[in-house]
């Protein structure tokens, strides 16, 4: 395994090499509809990207009238290739990969490891350094991989920690400084593990939600936020804690909204740095893990009328940071009869960590 300054040192090569390619990006025209398209939004401002292929027959599995992205917040972006990917599906249906291609603007369905129905939750992650994308099934607790480069599975690729019983629905997150995966609250006793290579080493014993945790990695400053979770009905824990590159985990100030699956999309803005939370009833919220600060924002976000503002839960839409051109894209089906799927992009803010531009605080 690599040492962690050797994994730091490619990071850092690989985040000149993003910005790089943003600079060649800027000096050549129409490079590609979801480019342009991005390189056009204004701080704060939300437009739907017109695709190909992204319809109610890819957007449901099996026959079932539900959304694949039923259960889940979490999509990846597989920047060497220029794709957004998904893997869930909905209750009782088998579960589907999905590929957005840049190069095409247009939207396919790829080979999955098995036709079992499982839920996307906060289970996919990626490693770009070995070309690798991880998926967690959920109850059962395996961790299959998948080789970018080949389009080929492992089934079982990582042996599930040996624990009495098994989360339903914690969290997996590749940590690019640490060069190991994490698993999040897997026997539902709170904390992580983490994979040495060889075996599962437990990092902490964090209080949280029983289930429908959410992680997230920062690649900005370098760190997981994880938590939050199911604690009642229609009830999820504010509580989140911050992991940094040396393995120290610590509680952050209490987010203003309840956190996790169904209540809750998080993702981190690639510009400031920002963990931005999308929530019920329409709140949407910005987290700062170098001040430890919370504030909710004044914004319109389209893909949360209506559904989300009446109080239903958020269990159609998945989001995941496009690094190259500062933006994030999300991914929404709510079922028949509640409008066709949709793809959107989200520029937060221009201006690196003071993101200057941005949303305005609420009073």
């Amino acid at each position: 395994m690599a040492t962690l300054l050797e994994i730091r040192l490619q990071h850092g090569l690989r985040a000149a090499i993003v910005g790089l390619g943003v600079l060649v990006l800027h000096s050549t025209a129409s490079a590609s509809v979801l480019a342009d398209t991005a390189q056009a939004l204004a701080p704060g401002e939300f437009v739907e990207l017109a695709t190909e292929g992204l319809t109610r027959d890819l957007m449901t599995a099996g026959g079932c009238s539900s959304p694949v992205t039923s259960f889940s917040d979490n999509g990846v972006w597989d920047a060497p290739r220029k794709a957004f990917l998904f893997v869930g599906g909905p209750h009782g249906c088998p579960h589907v990969f999905l590929r957005y291609s840049e190069a095409d603007n247009s939207w396919s369905t790829l080979p999955t490891y098995s036709d079992r129905a499982t839920h996307g939750y906060d289970h996919t992650t990626i490693d770009i350094d070995t070309n690798t994308l991880y998926f967690r099934t959920h109850s059962k607790g395996g961790i299959h991989s998948y080789d970018l480069e080949a389009g080929t599975w492992q089934v079982d690729a990582l042996e599930p920690p040996a624990m009495k019983s098994v989360q339903v629905s914690g969290g997996l997150e590749y940590f690019p400084e640490l060069g190991r995966l994490v698993l999040m609250n897997y026997g539902g006793q709170g904390g992580l593990l983490a994979h040495t290579g060889k075996k599962w080493r437990r990092e902490g014993s964090e209080e949280m939600g029983t289930r429908a945790n959410f992680i997230e990695y920062n690649p900005n400053h370098g760190v997981l936020l994880f938590g939050g979770g199911w604690i009642a009905p229609k009830t999820f824990s504010p509580k989140a804690y911050l992991m940094n590159g040396d393995g120290k985990i610590k509680a952050t100030a209490e987010a203003p909204v309840g956190l996790g699956i169904t209540a809750s999309i998080i993702t981190v803005d690639p510009v400031s740095g920002r963990f931005l939370v999308f929530a019920n009833r329409g709140v949407f919220a910005e987290y700062d893990p170098e001040g430890d600060a919370w504030r909710t924002l004044d914004r319109r976000v389209p893909f949360l009328e209506t559904h989300y503002q009446r109080g239903k839960a958020s269990v159609a839409t998945v989001a995941a940071p496009i690094p190259e051109y500062g933006v994030m894209m999300f991914l929404q089906y709510l079922g028949s009869g509640k409008g066709g799927p949709k793809a959107w992009l989200y520029r937060h803010c221009t201006d690196g960590p003071d993101c200057a531009g941005a949303v305005a605080e609420n009073d």
